[in-house]
């Protein structure tokens, strides 16, 4: 009666993974995913925001060229000789929308050397980026830690620079 063991499976070992296999693969991918997800949040965050920097830049040029042409700033954009992005709207004389953004143009309250344009996000997802006309700077003013983050990364910075008149948030300057 010397019968040789066979098994049930003609494959052998190899027909499959089992519980436990499969359960760790599952558990491996979820960490990566934990770690990489706020990352790319992040960086999606971050392009959003790069966006909207060539419309301020030719917003801001625009309005240098203005001043030089009439001695003071304008608050109106059909003065201006700047030609729209795609998908830019102009809502009222001082006011574009562009994606995620609102840029509007203002003067501050002690001459023309305070005119700026201000983007800020409709959804106050983003950052809020200014640029004063007189300045050859960019600010980027944060509302969140993850904001905080993203203004960094754009300046090079690793604490504020700037402070705002309207509270103690730090601005992070950039070219």
């Amino acid at each position: 009666m010397s019968k040789i063991y066979q098994k049930p499976y003609p494959a052998g070992k190899n027909a499959g993974f089992t519980l436990i296999e499969l359960l760790v693969v599952v558990l491996i991918i979820g960490i990566l995913a934990a770690v990489a997800l706020p990352q790319y949040e992040q960086a999606v965050a971050k392009s959003r925001t790069m966006r909207v920097l060539p419309l301020l830049r030719s917003i801001s040029d625009a309005e240098n060229v203005y001043y030089m042409a009439n001695g003071t700033y304008s608050l109106d954009f059909s003065e201006l000789d700047i030609s729209m992005p795609p998908g830019a709207k102009t809502v009222s004389a001082s006011r574009v929308e562009y994606e995620d953004f609102y840029c509007i143009l203002r003067k501050g309250t002690t001459g023309d050397n305070e005119a700026s344009t201000q983007c800020i996000s409709t959804k106050n997802q983003f950052p809020n980026l200014e640029k004063y006309f007189v300045r050859s700077y960019f600010i980027c003013w944060p509302r969140t830690s993850r904001d905080t983050k993203i203004c960094q990364n754009l300046s090079g910075r690793k604490t504020g620079n700037m402070v705002s008149g309207v509270g103690a948030s730090p601005g992070y300057s950039f070219q």
